[in-house]
């Protein structure tokens, strides 16, 4: 693979990343008009779900108390498929998700650990492909992974400056590393 096509590559996924951020914003912004507009009048609706439909009565977003006490959000398609979720992972920390018209997850952002902002694209079988995170450090990391899950490919900026890459074979040994 040459530079030109792993650079068109990355620019992809930039963009990708992007406009994933944005489609965060404006969910969050939607469930909060929603959520704001009620108190115009300082009525209180109380609820451990609300559902919204449309004309028809069909569902197209629910809002509930999951299980371990914290908020999720569902929107689903004009088929009722569930596409896009919002909700808190184990740890804590938020994360939203993509699901195409199978159900299959095939895209997340996400704090991982709490913190590191992470970006995880899955193959229509379910399988992460491609992880980009930035971690504690301030270090940007694009990891891409084989069928099996097992790292291929890391791309980073060591220090936040310094750029590296590494290649591993199948059993992640490392093919080739620089610096």
């Amino acid at each position: 693979m040459d530079a030109y096509t792993t650079e068109v590559r990355l620019a992809r996924l930039e963009r990708g990343n992007r406009r994933l951020r944005l489609l965060f914003v404006a969910i969050t912004l939607a469930v909060s008009v929603v959520l704001l507009t009620g108190q115009a009048d300082r009525r209180v609706v109380v609820a451990e779900e609300f559902t919204l439909v449309n004309a028809a009565g069909q569902m197209r977003a629910a809002i509930w108390v999951c299980e371990d006490g914290t908020p999720c959000l569902k929107m689903v398609d004009n088929q009722g498929r569930g596409r896009i979720g919002l909700f808190f992972r184990e740890d804590g920390s938020p994360a939203f998700q993509l699901h195409d018209t199978a159900g299959q997850l095939r895209a997340s952002l996400m704090l991982a650990g709490g913190t590191d902002p992470t970006i995880e694209f899955s193959d229509a079988q379910g399988r992460t492909r491609v992880v980009l995170d930035v971690n504690a450090e301030g270090e940007a990391i694009l990891d891409m992974l084989d069928d099996n899950k097992k790292l291929r490919l890391a791309l980073g900026l060591i220090g936040g400056e310094l750029p590296a890459i590494a290649l591993y074979n199948a059993d992640g040994e490392p093919l080739y590393v620089a610096p």
